[in-house]
């Protein structure tokens, strides 16, 4: 009886270093993001100043374009590098899987620049109308394939948990390339060359001094066998990603051809301010949540599915309550910082704030598939609801316009869940009940509703904010007291919200 309790006792320590573990290094990504955003919400202001609205097109086209060329070249490798350092146990092995990716993808991306220059014109007339912009088409190419040589060793950083090099490295390139932005783009009123050189620039001193110091490391190797290993995992990923990006941006052409370019206007504001969620929280765990997962499941065994299951139910409680929080406080910001013609932004932001964390819950549910290395699984269930969302699109946007493409987003977010899910359990079954999972999405969906009779539509923005907070707080007490917590948890809870110094204490004392 000692043995067994003694061994249950180790296992719930284990378990808490593992949450504490992954709390620390979602926070840092976190920062990393806060930080990067920061910098780029303060030179808004002098982009606006020295760059024309056609400008802004010219780089969103590059920029759309060079992300799907982005996905379909990368073949899923980085995901497939993170799978495959925790396949193999020696650190010979490990360093051949990440030289071999290193090499197959300066391979592709040099490939794709000496296309660039090969079809620049024909290029430069289907992407931008006018062969009088040629010159940009290589230069795209090239910003591409130097952000591609940081793939690699960002990943292995990924993979051995070091998310403070991570971000470290992110904000490097940032301030190399904002500083660069306001030489070439400022002073010299080089336009969208200048942005394009000067990220390029920041991306070849940061990706190439990493590059150099993992080969170092690692040693230049390839091996054709791993390679074969890397791309046959990672090529679902592909459809993966092409299906994610039909789920996150079909609507807009919808809206555009049903609706109007207001409604775009307006849906994407919603669309921005829901994505905080994504930014801030699932964005930020996902970053260390497969990885993480990979190394526990290697460690633990039989009781990963223990531990897992335990970092999924503090990751949800923290992701409801901020989309809980984005969704009550969305209209008065939008009311405090925007014209009267952004208003209606406010209206779509609650059910995009559900669609994002369905969307927050893919992580949890592709994590099995990619253990049993059935990343094929992933892309199905993405597929099925990408090809979904295109059908409400078509069916809902006619009828209700924005509020229709958001219905529409997290009807096709939630399918992809379920989908997910189901194929991921056949491989690998992590015990995550739904009913708990959706207990503090249905307290949260209740307080809004009930937010939404409380306040009349014409008031204030100072009785607004009143009310919010009220509702905030009932939320609160409902997670405290409504069964979704336990006992423990609120004890937990309620010695943290003394301030910082008490939430690290009581951390620690878990």
């Amino acid at each position: 009886m000692t043995e067994s309790h003694d061994h249950e006792q180790e296992s719930r320590s284990r378990a808490k270093g593992y949450l504490k573990n992954t709390l620390k290094h979602g926070t840092i990504y976190s920062l990393g993001v806060v930080l990067s955003r920061l910098i780029g919400f303060i030179m808004i202001p002098v982009y606006t100043r020295v760059l024309t609205p056609a400008d802004y097109g010219t780089l969103e086209v590059l920029s759309l374009t060079a992300d799907v060329f982005a996905m379909l070249a990368g073949m899923g490798i980085g995901t497939a590098v993170i799978r495959y350092y925790y396949f193999y146990d020696t650190e010979s092995d490990r360093n051949t899987v990440v030289s071999s990716a290193a090499v197959t993808m300066l391979g592709i991306f040099s490939l794709i620049v000496l296309a660039s220059v090969l079809f620049a014109e024909p290029a430069a007339r289907l992407l931008l109308g006018s062969e009088e912009m040629v010159s940009l088409i290589p230069l795209a190419a090239v910003n591409l394939a130097t952000g591609a040589a940081l793939e690699v060793p960002v990943v292995l950083m990924r993979a051995r948990q070091n998310s403070t090099s991570v971000v470290t490295v992110g904000l490097v390139r940032l301030l190399i390339g904002l500083t660069l932005n306001i030489v070439f783009v400022v002073v010299m009123r080089m336009g969208v060359a200048g942005v394009l050189l000067s990220s390029t620039i920041a991306s070849s001193i940061v990706g190439g001094t990493l590059m150099i110091g993992m080969f170092r490391e690692t040693g230049l190797s390839f091996s054709t066998a791993v390679t074969r290993k890397l791309i046959v995992f990672g090529a679902p990923l592909v459809i993966w990603d092409i299906g994610s990006f039909v789920l996150h941006f079909s609507d807009r052409y919808f809206l555009r051809a049903y609706d109007s370019l207001a409604g775009v206007g307006i849906y994407s504001l919603s669309y921005k301010l829901a994505m905080l969620i994504s930014l801030f929280v699932s964005g930020p765990f996902t970053n260390i949540w497969v990885p993480k997962a990979l190394e526990i499941e290697r460690r633990e065994g039989a009781g990963a599915v223990a531990v897992l299951g335990s970092i999924v139910h503090y990751y949800n409680l923290v992701l409801v309550t901020v989309a809980v929080g984005v969704s009550l406080f969305a209209s008065d910001v939008i009311r405090l910082v925007t014209g009267p013609e952004f208003h209606a932004a406010g209206r779509p932001v609650p059910m995009l704030a559900l669609a994002m964390v369905l969307f927050g819950y893919r992580g949890i549910a592709q994590v099995g598939a990619l253990i049993r290395e059935r990343s094929d699984l992933v892309a199905k269930s993405t597929i099925v609801a990408a090809v979904s969302v295109i059908g409400l699109n078509m069916l809902l946007i006619p009828r209700w316009g924005v509020m229709g493409a958001a219905v529409a987003t997290a009807l096709a977010f939630g399918l992809e869940f379920v989908l997910m899910r189901r194929f991921s359990m056949r491989v690998y079954p992590l015990p995550v009940d739904l009913v708990v999972l959706l207990k503090p999405v249905a307290l949260g969906a209740a307080v809004l509703i009930a937010t939404g009779f409380i306040l009349p539509a014409d008031a204030g923005v100072v009785l607004s904010i009143g009310v919010r907070l009220v509702m905030l707080a009932v939320f609160a007490a409902g997670m405290l007291y409504a069964g979704i917590l336990t006992a423990d948890e609120r004890a937990l809870l309620m010695r943290s919200l003394r301030g910082p110094r008490a939430f690290l204490a009581a951390l620690k004392g878990a």
